[in-house]
């Protein structure tokens, strides 16, 4: 496919000399790929000649790391609290190409490298150094807002980033305009790239760039796509969905549902029914979801969570879900005719009635029904989606300024002194930007001892240290695999204590966790019973 317009301008702009740049793009526009334009065109000027890609979801790191290996001329590597096979782990992002999370990318920053906390000797000066000399680009953005500590946590990089003179790109489809604003100001001379309506360049002014895409403006607005509202209802989600596909000119239908237990209801209901389906959530093995991505083509039906939103880029021609926010929605409804060069008529179906809804959201799309989805502008008698992005449609969050400073202050520190680890992770906040994670292993300690090395981390997923409550009838026991000298080192550990920390789900689990990476110096793995976690979720 041709490289659109608006990706050019941006590479245009940065051969120019703009380094600070927000890609403010549609979904499905390419904005993600651009970094596989961006690498090519820093190898040949140099001195940053490395990318940093941070992501917000350990999926979508699996997801690109997987789709930019073997495409560029130079080495792709990721950096996250997960084990992807076959592309290289590199936690000092010694490589041409590092894909990371926002939370790996932080804790280095920031000189906290988790692996070392309590090691007599740390390396956090080798990845801080290699984020000095490389390009940064944050992706899907508007996720790095989603929450206080995580978007203080960006500002404030962008801000240090700045500073210290690296190549910056932002980019996201859906930026709330409180976060773009911060941005401005932090960041003298960033440069927005946008769609609009015609094309304006008032880069003289300092700030704007507007993009002008026929092409792309004129194959989606082709979509006709349609809002229905339907009741918050296990029997309702199924029969509409059954109905749908049981309709001859309907075939594939994607359900997205902020709530886990509905959504695997929901799914084992239509499964029983007959259809083609598959179910992707936070808790299912990397082996499961191989076996979703291998068969996604296939699938009539795809269930899940918003694990699915940032993850799966497959077309569909329905999707049915739980309109809680409305950054979220456009980028579910972006799953949606996804492929614009062909033909397709689209529907929209929300879920009215669950509780965590944006009521806001909901009366007014009951109101005004002809969104246009992929359209930042209003055009044709339909809306542009800009108009949802305002704060009584979001929630705008609140940087914590004094949280801010704190981060500033640990940049500056040469060393980083005992009590400020200890102020900083013998807390309950413990991370710099959202919960420890911990990896499951879901086939019970026997096969943990005995399987190959392989099987174990493909029969494993990984979860936010505070979910492991709701599986917690389920812990057989605790372990760990180290790398040490190319040896792989896999131990069950036997600690009663350790083991009822982990599964409290107060603020046990947190020193529990700390006290294990201290004793053992590596990440701990929570090992499931067979087949206990299918009967419980």
């Amino acid at each position: 496919m041709a490289e659109r317009i608006a990706i050019t301008e941006v590479i245009n702009l940065f051969e120019k000399g703009k380094r600070h740049l927000i890609i403010e793009l549609p979904t499905g526009y390419g904005k993600s790929t651009a970094g596989i334009r961006l690498y090519e065109l820093i190898k040949k000027l140099g001195p940053e000649d490395r990318i940093i890609h941070v992501l917000p979801l350990r999926a979508i790191v699996e997801d690109l790391a997987n789709r930019f290996n073997g495409r560029i001329d130079g080495t792709v590597a990721y950096q996250a609290g997960i084990r992807i096979l076959n592309i290289r782990k590199e936690p000092f992002f010694d490589a041409d190409y590092t894909i990371t999370t926002m939370d790996s990318f932080a804790h280095n920053f920031f000189k906290f490298p988790i692996t070392e906390l309590y090691n007599e000797k740390k390396h956090y000066y080798i990845p801080f150094t290699r984020i000095y000399v490389s390009s940064v680009i944050f992706d899907e953005a508007h996720l790095f807002a989603s929450e206080e500590k995580v978007g203080t946590v960006f500002l404030t990089s962008i801000e240090l980033l700045e500073k210290m003179g690296n190549p910056l790109i932002i980019m996201s489809a859906t930026i709330p305009q409180n976060i773009k604003q911060e941005l401005v100001k932090a960041v003298n001379d960033l440069v927005i790239v946008r769609l609009g309506k015609k094309a304006e360049n008032n880069v003289s002014r300092g700030r704007e760039i507007v993009v002008k895409d026929d092409d792309f403006v004129g194959k989606v607005t082709r979509i006709k796509y349609t809002l229905e509202f339907i009741e918050y209802r296990l029997d309702s989600i199924v029969k509409k969905a059954a109905d749908l596909l049981q309709d001859v000119g309907l075939k594939r239908v994607l359900i997205i549902l902020d709530n886990i237990n509905v959504a695997m209801q929901v799914y084992r209901m239509l499964r029983e029914r007959g259809f083609n389906i598959g179910v992707i959530h936070s808790m299912r093995t990397r082996r499961e979801r191989l076996e979703i991505i291998d068969n996604l083509r296939k699938y009539e039906v795809l269930v899940g969570t918003s694990a699915i939103e940032a993850g799966v880029d497959v077309s569909f021609d329905t999707l049915i879900t739980t309109p809680t926010d409305a950054l979220a929605l456009i980028q579910r409804t972006g799953r949606v005719c996804r492929d614009i060069n062909k033909e397709c008529e689209g529907k929209v179906i929300l879920v009215d009635g669950f509780e965590k809804n944006n009521r806001n959201l909901v009366d007014y799309l009951r109101r005004n029904n002809n969104i246009c989805w992929r359209v930042p502008f209003d055009l044709d008698g339909c809306i542009g989606y800009e108009e949802l992005m305002k704060d009584i449609f979001i929630k705008p969050i609140e940087l914590d300024r004094k949280y801010q400073q704190q981060l500033w202050n640990i940049f500056n520190f040469v060393f980083i002194p005992r009590n400020i680890l200890d102020a900083f992770f013998e807390s309950k906040d413990f991370s710099l930007v959202r919960e420890p994670i911990v990896e499951v292993y879901t086939k019970g300690l026997s096969n943990f001892i005995s399987d190959t090395y392989e099987n174990v981390i493909l029969d494993s997923f990984t979860s936010d240290l505070g979910n492991l409550q709701r599986i917690s009838k389920c812990v057989e026991g605790l372990g760990y695999i180290k790398i040490k000298h190319d040896e792989i080192l896999r131990e069950q550990v036997n600690d009663n204590d350790l083991i009822r920390g982990f599964i409290n789900g107060d603020e046990k689990s947190y020193s529990s966790f700390i006290k294990f990476i201290k004793k053992y110096e590596a990440g701990p793995i929570v090992i499931l019973r067979e087949s206990c976690l299918g009967e419980t979720l």
